[in-house]
């Protein structure tokens, strides 16, 4: 036992391994953010609107959560011809936020809901149909 622990490269080894156990947990531990782990999620209701002939005015609820308190979040609308500003929130204490929004859709069919916040966002299926 003595004769392995006199060896300089097994105690280097030793040393080596334990800063890096240390320095992982470090990481680890701070990688926390100030939302606590929690992944921010978006939610339409109702999912689907009507838009007769595929033109008109649609209104629906855009609500998230896992915002952090004071974020802006600005909700926006990808269809086939680009994304439409539609809104904007600011989360209350909890992280979440509603949103009422009134639209002019010019197009049917399933496009994304996406709630941004810096560089990261979530998106919410709204499909738009012609009828009910």
């Amino acid at each position: 036992m003595a004769r392995f622990l006199n060896s300089r490269v097994t105690i280097v080894g030793l040393l080596v391994g334990v800063l890096l156990l240390m320095a992982g947990i470090s990481v680890a531990m701070a990688s926390g953010s100030t939302s606590e782990g929690r992944a921010p999620s978006l939610r339409v209701e109702p999912p689907k609107v009507v838009a007769e002939g595929c033109h008109g005015t649609v209104e629906f609820d855009a609500m998230a959560a896992g915002f952090d308190d004071g974020d802006i979040i600005l909700i926006t609308l990808r269809t086939t011809k680009g994304q439409i500003f539609v809104g904007s929130g600011r989360p209350n204490a909890t992280g979440g936020f509603m949103d009422h929004i009134k639209m002019d859709v010019s197009e049917c069919g399933v496009l994304t809901l996406q709630a941004k916040r810096g560089d990261s966002y979530t998106t919410a299926p709204l499909a738009i149909v012609e009828s009910k």
